[in-house]
């Protein structure tokens, strides 16, 4: 079995609402620049702190199958799901907050909790994921 990696899908809308708020900040600071440059620091800062923060915890935003388990990559946070511990996996629209750049998402279910992730190719995505769990269950013979 080999390794499978889906992109995040990123809905247009979202991306149009992060840069619209990026842009915003930008000319704000820009305009105010030339009457206080100590008073355009604030929107510098927090331009600065909105692409760092998301460059650390967004991109890149990716879900690898793997021979044994399901790696969430989410900037530099990772997390690793056994297929044995998956208890279930279905599409979801959730507004929880999640490593998915989209709100049509893939509710991955485990004892005590969820993950929410946006594959590009759900369909493939859950399809592939719910192989790979049948094959991690282990048989019982009788």
């Amino acid at each position: 079995m080999t390794s499978i990696t889906f992109r995040s899908r990123i809905d247009a809308w979202l991306a149009c609402v992060l840069i619209l708020v990026a842009g915003l900040l930008l000319v704000q600071a820009i305009r105010i620049y030339p009457l206080s440059p100590a008073g355009s620091l604030p929107y510098f800062g927090l331009l600065a702190f909105m692409l760092v923060l998301g460059g650390l915890v967004g991109y890149p935003c990716e879900y690898t199958l793997t021979p044994d388990h399901l790696l969430i990559r989410s900037g530099c946070v990772r997390q690793r799901i056994a297929y044995a511990d998956i208890t279930a996996v279905e599409p979801s629209g959730s507004l929880w907050a999640a490593p998915a750049l989209s709100l049509r998402r893939v509710k991955v279910s485990r004892a005590g909790g969820f993950y929410l992730v946006s594959p590009r190719d759900r369909e493939l995505f859950i399809r592939t994921l719910r192989e790979r769990m049948t094959a991690a269950r282990p048989t019982s013979s009788p």
